[in-house]
């Protein structure tokens, strides 16, 4: 669900826009802002161009949250880094897109 965090805009998403980019429905993806609400890490708020449509904004915990994971992430790939050097760890971040790429396209 925390990756739905990171397809959200500085000043808000739609849910249609966020399902797009995530490649599910708008009713997955509405329920998957459900649930983050519930957590209070985004709040849904009336979308000021179409009253019909949902705006998905981040709250402070939300920007906390994703602060917390990038930090998490990036001890990682230093500590990877210093195990292997920059060559190898170069060649399994490409090795590793690559495998996102294909898992994205598979059936």
């Amino acid at each position: 669900m925390t990756d739905v965090m990171l397809l959200v805009d500085r000043d808000g998403t739609r849910i249609g826009d966020l399902a797009r980019r995530a490649g599910v429905t708008k009713q997955s993806m509405a329920q998957a802002a459900i649930s983050l609400e519930e957590k209070g890490l985004v709040h849904r708020l009336p979308d000021p161009r179409d009253a019909r449509a949902k705006l998905v904004v981040l709250t402070d915990d939300g920007w906390e949250a994703l602060r917390f994971g990038r930090s998490v992430a990036d001890g990682i790939h230093q500590r990877w880094t210093g195990l292997l050097t920059d060559d190898p760890m170069a060649q399994l971040v490409t090795l590793l897109s690559q495998l996102a790429d294909a898992l994205d396209a598979a059936p």
